[in-house]
């Protein structure tokens, strides 16, 4: 997960787990800056068009289609 947050500019949402105090402060911090959230925004918006199900569904079907078109090469 941290390469993903880090793809994204959001280093700051990097938690250390084994320290308490570290996770509330980190907590904190994403609820208090608007830019982490218009980070965030960007974020799941860049995943909605690679991980969902239409994109899901788009990427199989391009791939059957290789396979199809290799299978008469």
């Amino acid at each position: 997960m941290a390469k993903e947050l880090l793809k994204f500019g959001l280093e700051e949402l990097i938690v250390l787990w084994d320290n308490p105090q570290q996770v509330w402060h980190t907590i904190a911090t994403v609820v208090a800056s608007p830019e982490i959230r218009r980070k965030l925004a960007i974020m799941g918006t860049e995943y909605k068009k690679t991980q969902s199900g239409p994109s899901f569904a788009y990427n199989l079907e391009r791939i059957l289609d290789t396979i199809r078109l290799n299978s008469f090469i």
